[in-house]
């Protein structure tokens, strides 16, 4: 059992109690016996299992109003949802192909979010047209290291995976004004198959302050699309 678990802390990076993977909990669901407050619990014992999930459940609102009216709406809301994944056949698919997915759940938010949508998400077209261009002669780079001061869920970043022959060896650093945001581009990292120690992802305001001058300050590659739904001003405060 030892063995077995280092091996899924290799390759995954993390592992979880037995109560607390997806069978558990879909047992629960089917039930009728899963509920937001357990499932927060859950939310926070996953996000402690490992350096790479720290924290990145803490923008997730399992008692907002827009899951449905009282505790028990909210309830059969999120295993309504939870039953719908549950019909994915998640072995069909590739790491890249779930990643991808993950990209058309935040652009169909997009869509639906409007113009305040510009701080999170780069269209699809323009991220990898940015990353064509700036990925002209260095597909072959290995251990090659991209930087985008005003991340969003990180789409830029990774559209430079589809023009690299490296794409595995890839190096992201990235800011990232919004909480939410920025844990979107950890779990889009994640879900693409991006190994945590070749991320080195900020939640901050580049705006305000450049890349902490402790850390690393070259990059062979930078992305960037202005947040244009953010407000700011350059006038002293």
């Amino acid at each position: 059992k030892t063995g077995f678990k280092k091996e899924l802390e290799k390759v995954s990076g993390y592992t979880l109690p037995p109560d607390f993977t997806y069978t558990k909990l879909m047992e629960k669901a089917h039930a009728g016996n899963l509920f937001g407050n357990e499932l927060r619990y859950i939310f926070n014992e996953v996000a402690h299992s490992a350096s790479a999930l720290k924290d990145i459940f803490d923008s997730v609102d399992l008692y907002s109003p827009k899951l449905g009216s009282g505790e028990r709406k909210r309830d059969e809301t999120i295993i309504g949802v939870l039953r719908r994944i549950e019909a994915i056949n998640f072995r069909e698919y590739t790491t890249d192909e779930l990643g991808e997915a993950f990209e058309d759940v935040i652009a169909a938010f997009a869509v639906k979010g409007g113009k305040k949508s510009g701080e999170f998400f780069t269209p699809k077209g323009v991220s990898e047209l940015l990353a064509q261009i700036v990925m002209e002669g260095k597909a072959d780079v290995e251990d090659l290291t991209v930087y985008d001061p005003v991340m969003g869920s990180g789409t830029s970043m990774l559209a430079l995976r589809k023009f690299s022959h490296k794409a595995d060896r890839i190096h992201y650093y990235g800011q990232e004004i919004s909480a939410s945001a920025y844990h979107m581009a950890r779990m889009n990292l994640l879900l693409h198959g991006v190994a945590p120690e070749n991320q080195v992802l900020h939640n901050a305001n580049a705006l305000d302050a450049d890349w902490p001058a402790c850390g690393e300050t070259t990059f062979q590659t930078v992305v960037m699309d202005p947040p244009y739904g953010q407000n700011w001003s350059a006038a002293e405060v």
